[in-house]
């Protein structure tokens, strides 16, 4: 199970691939944290093998011209490009019930066409 996941962090397919259901795996896991550490440490590395699959073709992408792959590229991974979002948090104060009523009748007629 921790081999297969190391390489393939899907705990449905290793389950499969051991031929045991996902609730005796995740009764396993409350039960024996050993087994928990083994398997949380095999899907650390397994998605860790997976985000370098990934980069690996995202680079191939850039390299080959791909706009989105471009795009994705510079704004990740260059400050120039990457969009800036400000989120403000303020306080609001409750809305009525009666106008997030009226509110959800009114897209709710606008969704389907209603009048």
């Amino acid at each position: 199970m921790i081999e297969y996941l190391e390489r393939t962090p899907v705990v449905e397919s290793a389950c499969s691939k051991m031929g045991i259901s996902r609730s005796t795996h995740y009764r396993w896991m409350e039960s024996d944290i050993e087994y928990k550490k083994g398997i949380e440490n095999a899907l650390d590395q397994g998605r860790s093998v997976v985000d370098d699959v990934a980069e690996s073709h995202l680079i191939s992408g850039v390299k080959d011209g791909n706009i989105g792959a471009v795009k994705f590229w510079l704004a990740n991974n260059n400050e120039r490009y990457k969009k800036s979002v400000q989120v403000i948090k303020e306080e609001m104060a409750p809305v009525p019930e009666e106008i997030v009523e009226k509110f959800m009748r009114f897209i709710f007629a606008k969704r389907y066409h209603e009048k």
